[in-house]
């Protein structure tokens, strides 16, 4: 389960498993959202030293498509997921949608 809360400059995230209790997964925060410096931290989940790097986060919109990109290259690089299913009740997606960098949606193809 992903959590998304924006404040008046920041937007801070955390993913949880499943289970009893919830266990929090890798979760940070965007900094500075229209400000000059703003950055992004993330902490993996295992306790690491976070990561932290500059943002062009000009506004919310795009501190958002930044971290959601972010997010979806992590997930797939740290724990191995062929696909992320995004369901979108609101239509919020449409707000970042980015064509030139998304391209056309696939369907996953299951592995044997």
């Amino acid at each position: 389960m992903l959590t998304i809360n924006g404040g008046s400059s920041s937007i801070k995230f955390a993913f949880y498993q499943a289970g009893e209790p919830l266990k929090r997964e890798p979760y940070g925060k965007v900094d500075r959202i229209g400000l000059e410096g703003a950055i992004l931290t993330f902490h993996d989940a295992g306790g690491k030293k976070p990561e932290s790097r500059d943002v062009d986060a000009a506004d919310h919109k795009s501190a958002v498509k930044f971290l959601i990109k972010q997010i979806i290259g992590r997930g797939t690089r740290l724990y191995g997921k062929d696909y992320f299913t995004i369901y979108d009740f609101v239509k919020a997606t449409n707000h970042f949608s980015d064509p030139e960098w998304d391209g056309e949606p696939l369907e996953p193809e299951p592995k044997d």
